[in-house]
C-alpha cells in the first residue's frame, strides 16, 4: 500500500514536472521569439538611426558648405566695404583739401584783384590830372596854332593877289619871282602846320595808360576762366562723391542681407543639431528599455535554458 501510495505520488510529481517542463519550454520558446523581436526591432531601429545619422550628417555638411561659403562672402563684403570706406574717407580728405585750397586761391586772386585794382586806381588818379594838363596844353597849343595859321593864309591871300597884281606889269619881274618863291614857302608851311594840327598827339601819351588796361582785362578774363575751371573740377568731384557714397550704401546693405543669412543659416543648423540630440536620445533610450527588458527575462530563464538559447 505504502508502495503505491509512494508510486502514485512519484507519478503526480513526474506529471508535475512535465507540465512544468513544458510550461517551461513554452517559455523558453516565447523568449526566444521576444528577443528574436527585439533583435529585429534593434536592427530595424538601428538601419533607420544609421538612415537618419547619414542624411542629418549630409544636411550638416551642405550646411556647414553654405556657412563657409556665407561666411567667405562676408568676408568679402567686410573687406570691399573697408576699402569703400577709406576710398570715402580719402576722397572726404581730398574734397575738403580742395576746398581749402580754393577757399585759399580765391581769395589770392581776390587779394590781387584789390591789389591790382588800387594800383590802377592810383594810376588813374595820377595820370588823369596829367592827362587833363596835356589836354589844357594840348587845346592851348592848337588854338594858338590855328590863329598862327589863319594869320599865314592871311598873308598867303595878300601874297597871292600882289603877285597878281605884280604879274601884271613887266617892270616888277624880280619882286615877282621873290613873292612866288614866299608863297609856295607859305603854302608848304601852312599844309605841314595843317597835318600837325590834325595828328592825335595825345595817342602817344596815353599808349601806356590804354595798353596796361587791356593787360589787366586779359589777366582778368584768365583769372576767369581758372575760377571757371576749378568750379567744374570741384562739381566733378562732388559727383564722384556722390557716386561713390553710394556704392557704400550698396555694398553696406549687401552686407546687412549676408548678416541675416548667415543669422539664419546659423538658426537652422542650430535647430537640426536639436532634433538631431533628440532623435539620438530617444533611440538610446529606447535601446536601454529594450536592454533591461532583455536582462530581465534573461535572468527568468533557467541555466539549461540559458545554455539552449547560447546554442
Amino acid at each position: 500500500m505504502c508502495i503505491l501510495l509512494r508510486f502514485s505520488r512519484c507519478f503526480s510529481d513526474v506529471e508535475a514536472l512535465k507540465s512544468l517542463v513544458l510550461q517551461l519550454q513554452k517559455r523558453e520558446r516565447e523568449l526566444i521569439w521576444i528577443k528574436q523581436e527585439a533583435e529585429n526591432e534593434f536592427g530595424r531601429k538601428r538601419a533607420q538611426f544609421k538612415e537618419l545619422y547619414l542624411s542629418r550628417e549630409a544636411e550638416l555638411d551642405v550646411q556647414r558648405s553654405r556657412a563657409d561659403k556665407a561666411e567667405g562672402a562676408f568676408s568679402d563684403c567686410q573687406h570691399k566695404l573697408q576699402e569703400a570706406w577709406n576710398e570715402c574717407e580719402t576722397l572726404r580728405t581730398t574734397a575738403a583739401l580742395l576746398e581749402s585750397t580754393q577757399k585759399e586761391e580765391m581769395e589770392r586772386i581776390r587779394s590781387h584783384f584789390q591789389e591790382e585794382l588800387a594800383s590802377l586806381q592810383h594810376i588813374m588818379k595820377g595820370t588823369i590830372p596829367g592827362i587833363s594838363m596835356g589836354s589844357l596844353s594840348l587845346i592851348q597849343s592848337t588854338s594858338t596854332w590855328v590863329s598862327a595859321r589863319n594869320w599865314w593864309r592871311a598873308r598867303l591871300s595878300w601874297s597871292l593877289s600882289s603877285l597878281s597884281v605884280a604879274g601884271s606889269t613887266s617892270c616888277s619881274n624880280l619882286k615877282y619871282i621873290t613873292l612866288s618863291s614866299l608863297s609856295v614857302h607859305f603854302s608848304d608851311w601852312v599844309t605841314k602846320l595843317d597835318s600837325w594840327l590834325l595828328k592825335p598827339k595825345d595817342r602817344g601819351s596815353n599808349a601806356g595808360f590804354f595798353e596796361g588796361v587791356k593787360e589787366l582785362s586779359q589777366y582778368l578774363e584768365s583769372e576767369r576762366s581758372a575760377r571757371t575751371d576749378l568750379e567744374m573740377y570741384v562739381a566733378v568731384l562732388n559727383t564722384q562723391k556722390g557716386v561713390l557714397q553710394e556704392d557704400a550704401e550698396k555694398l553696406r546693405n549687401e552686407l546687412h542681407n549676408v548678416c541675416r543669412l548667415i543669422e539664419q543659416e546659423k538658426t537652422a543648423h542650430r535647430e537640426l543639431k536639436k532634433t538631431w540630440q533628440m532623435a539620438n536620445d530617444q533611440f538610446l533610450e529606447s535601446q536601454t528599455l529594450q536592454n533591461k527588458e532583455y536582462i530581465r527575462v534573461w535572468n527568468i530563464l533557467t541555466p539549461e535554458q540559458k545554455q539552449t538559447i547560447e546554442e
